[in-house]
């Protein structure tokens, strides 16, 4: 770990610090009371206060930001212990008792192994990343950080991380649920909308279909008026036609009796077929 950080120890109560200006600490939780929450960055030192004569816990993770270099990183547990009834703070890491594997991963998050399941706290996970390890059998997530420090101390069971990490659960559900609903009212909220274009649009339609078959009536009423106006004209002609047909038939007959010398009698050319 050689995680690097100054100790004061007064009256039962430690406070552990940076050891320069360069480095900042970070919570992430404890078995017995702090005086900040779990979770808060940027810490140039945290105060402990275990009861008199429990031993605890404490998660922290320590970032050195030196000029010009990349971050540097150490993380880990510390142990805080009674010793002739005074409090010390243990230079070495927390030893985890064999049926309860505890460890602070990367991003400051503290995991806990036991009876085959694994158990992370979950206060800095995004909503998006809570409901991926929800989804994942072998990670149950732990709302409350410092009752996994206290599950390595004794001082918690596993009913308990079970049940915090079954509410969990519950509030990623929630969320999802949540996140599902604000999704579906989404698309409701758009496919009324297209409902209404496509009303738009259909009565659009509908008008240009009035207008059309009104249009065709009128055409089909004007296609009758001028049928009825050629048949008259068509008949009229019928009748000119036979007329003028007469007239030529009767000037022909006396132009035929003019040149061959026969009588023109009305009554008998027409016996004689002149």
């Amino acid at each position: 770990m050689n995680m690097s950080f100054s100790v004061r120890v007064e009256k039962g109560v430690a406070v552990i610090g940076c050891r320069n200006g360069e480095t900042k600490m970070r919570f992430i939780g404890a078995s017995c009371t702090a005086s900040v929450k779990q979770g808060t960055d940027g810490l140039d030192s945290v105060t402990l206060a275990p009861m008199f004569g429990k031993n605890a816990v404490v998660a922290l993770s320590f970032k050195a930001l030196y000029s010009g270099q990349k971050a540097i990183e150490t993380r880990g547990l510390v142990s805080l212990y009674w010793k002739d009834g005074k409090l010390f703070v243990s230079e070495h890491e927390f030893v985890s008792l064999s049926d309860r594997l505890g460890q602070v991963e990367v991003e400051g998050i503290l995991s806990v192994t036991t009876n085959g399941m694994k158990f992370m706290g979950s206060d800095i996970w995004t909503h998006r990343e809570k409901e991926e390890a929800a989804d994942t059998r072998d990670i149950r997530l732990v709302n409350d950080t410092g009752r996994l420090c206290r599950y390595l101390v004794g001082e918690a069971t596993l009913e308990e991380l079970e049940a915090d990490a079954t509410d969990d659960r519950r509030r990623a559900d929630q969320i999802r649920i949540a996140s599902m609903q604000s999704t579906l009212d989404q698309m409701n909220s758009l496919v009324t909308e297209l409902q209404e274009e496509v009303q738009l649009v259909t009565g659009g339609l509908q008008d240009e279909n009035v207008s059309l078959r009104r249009q065709l009536g009128e055409m089909t009423q004007l296609k009758e008026g001028l049928q009825k106006d050629y048949n008259a004209v068509n008949g009229e002609l019928g009748r000119l036609k036979t007329k003028l047909s007469k007239k030529l038939g009767a000037r022909l007959r006396r132009f035929w009796c003019r040149h061959t010398g026969h009588i023109w009698d009305r009554e008998r050319t027409s016996r004689m077929g002149c």
